[in-house]
């Protein structure tokens, strides 16, 4: 029923409450999923992060990605800023190295889309491209 994957206990218990299982039930298999240190979702929450950073997605996309599997923004707002190693615009300009070395000018169009959906905001994208892509004189 739950496989081996990093999981936040929200998302547990949503699954095991979508199964059927008791309230009294879930609750006593969290406790010893902690009691055991097999959950926890500091440490998990963290991972996912420096996980989705790594792909390159901006902070804002990463929180989100944290809220949706029930993390509290605040939470999740405070370890995507202590798991980053980058702003958001290194992060976007190591993108930009990475998937257009040859800085062609006529990619600047996807490269900004590409950005766009990996959640930075639109003066990140603005500010990468034009350190990135040679400009017209």
């Amino acid at each position: 029923m739950l496989h081996a994957t990093d999981r936040l206990s929200f998302e547990i218990r949503a699954k095991l409450e979508s199964k059927g299982f008791d309230p009294v039930e879930i609750e006593e298999v969290l406790e010893t999923l902690l009691t055991k240190k097999l959950l926890n979702d500091e440490r998990t929450a963290r991972e996912l992060a420096s996980r989705s950073l790594n792909q390159s997605r901006s902070q804002v996309q990463t929180v989100e990605a944290l809220v949706k599997r029930g993390m509290a923004r605040d939470d999740a707002e405070q370890i995507v800023q202590e798991t980053a190693t980058e702003s958001d615009f290194e992060q976007a300009l190591r993108y930009l190295k990475e998937k257009f070395p040859e800085r062609d000018p006529r990619q600047m169009k996807g490269a900004a889309g590409q950005l766009g959906r990996r959640g930075f905001e639109a003066e990140v994208i603005v500010s990468a491209i034009e350190q990135h892509f040679p400009q017209p004189d």
